[in-house]
C-alpha cells in the first residue's frame, strides 16, 4: 500500500476504503489458492458523529441501534479474492452518542430458528430492538447464553458510543 496514512483525512476516507479493499483483494487473488473472504471496514469520526464504512460480501449487514430501534446499515459488494478490478460502495451514517454498532459473523444466522434468511434478519432486528445494552444483554436476547453447540462460529463486534 502507499506510504500515506489511510483514513487520516475525512475527504479521502471513501477512496481509502476502496484502496484498502483493492489491496486485500489483489493479494488474495495473487495467492491463486481460490480463497475469498467477506469483510467490512469502518472509520468512526467522533468529531462529526459519522461512521464511514464499506461492505465486501459480509452477511448479515452491520446493525445500528439508536434509541431502542435496530436497523441494518446499507451496503453490498462482492467478497474479496474472487474478482479483479472491483470497487466497493462507501457509505456514511450518523453515529450519535448513545448509539450502538453491531457486526455479527454469519454463524449467528445458523443458530436462529426461523426458516429463511429474511425471517432470520427480521427476527435479529426485533430482538436487538428489545434489548441491546451490553454484550451480556445481547447474548441473552439472542439466546446465545443457553447455546450448547453451534454449527458455525459466532463472532460479535459491538461498539457503543457513550451519551
Amino acid at each position: 500500500m502507499n506510504e500515506k496514512l489511510l483514513f487520516s483525512e475525512e475527504d479521502k476516507i471513501s477512496g481509502d476504503l476502496n484502496r484498502w479493499f483493492s489491496e486485500i483483494n489483489s493479494q488474495l487473488l495473487d495467492t491463486r489458492l481460490g480463497h475469498h473472504m467477506t469483510c467490512l471496514v469502518g472509520v468512526i469520526d467522533l468529531e462529526t458523529d459519522k461512521l464511514h464504512y464499506a461492505v465486501a460480501g459480509h452477511l448479515p449487514l452491520p446493525v445500528m441501534v439508536v434509541g431502542g430501534e435496530a436497523r441494518f446499515l446499507q451496503g453490498k459488494g462482492r467478497p474479496l479474492g474472487l474478482f479483479p478490478d472491483q470497487t466497493w460502495q462507501p457509505h456514511e451514517e450518523e453515529f450519535p452518542p448513545g448509539a450502538t454498532l453491531l457486526a455479527f459473523s454469519d454463524g449467528i444466522l445458523e443458530v436462529m430458528p426461523e426458516q429463511d434468511l429474511l425471517e432470520k434478519e427480521s427476527q435479529l432486528l426485533q430482538r436487538l430492538s428489545i434489548s441491546c445494552p451490553d454484550m451480556n444483554g445481547i447474548m441473552e436476547t439472542l439466546g446465545l447464553s443457553e447455546l450448547q453447540e453451534a454449527p458455525d462460529d459466532i463472532a460479535i463486534l459491538t461498539i457503543q458510543r457513550n451519551g
